[in-house]
């Protein structure tokens, strides 16, 4: 990342495969742009939380557990942004008629 911050992500949400068709039902898309790590402490400290939520809810861990949880690994984590400057997505038409 120090000397080149391009990146790209994929996400592929369909890709079943069709053999006797030859063909797969897929949908997908990617992203390009550039990654930084955050350093900022508010900025990490926003994100460690954003993915607790996410990840151990409140509702499955105590919010003390999180927060240790946070304090103890949050010193050996990177967390990294991607700014995206480019999205795209495909389909494969049989999908695109199903939402007809």
């Amino acid at each position: 990342l120090t000397t080149n911050d391009k990146a790209s992500f994929t996400v592929i949400d369909s890709d079943l495969v069709i053999p006797h068709k030859f063909t797969t039902l897929y949908r997908s898309a990617i992203a390009f742009g550039r990654v930084r790590i955050i350093t900022d402490k508010e900025e990490f400290m926003a994100a460690a939380h954003i993915l607790a939520d996410r990840y151990a809810p409140e509702s499955l861990v105590t919010m003390d557990r999180r927060e240790q949880e946070i304090a103890t690994g949050g010193p050996s984590m990177h967390m990294l942004v991607m700014d995206i400057e480019q999205l795209t997505g495909k389909e494969c038409i049989e999908l695109t008629r199903l939402r007809d």
